[in-house]
């Protein structure tokens, strides 16, 4: 259960994960990607892969 003093805040990004592109050097999406805001909340909060 959540308290009820925080808040819960559920992000599910589907696909950029996915296989290597040529176009990118080999990379994947997410691995290509300038992700600022979503490393910040990671770094602040609880992240899992499902």
């Amino acid at each position: 259960a959540v308290p009820s003093r925080g808040r819960l805040f559920i992000t599910v990004l589907c696909g950029g994960a996915d296989r290597p592109v040529a176009e990118l050097g080999g990379l994947t999406p997410f691995e290509a990607a300038a992700t600022p805001h979503l490393d910040d909340l990671a770094r602040r909060g609880s992240s899992a892969a499902l």
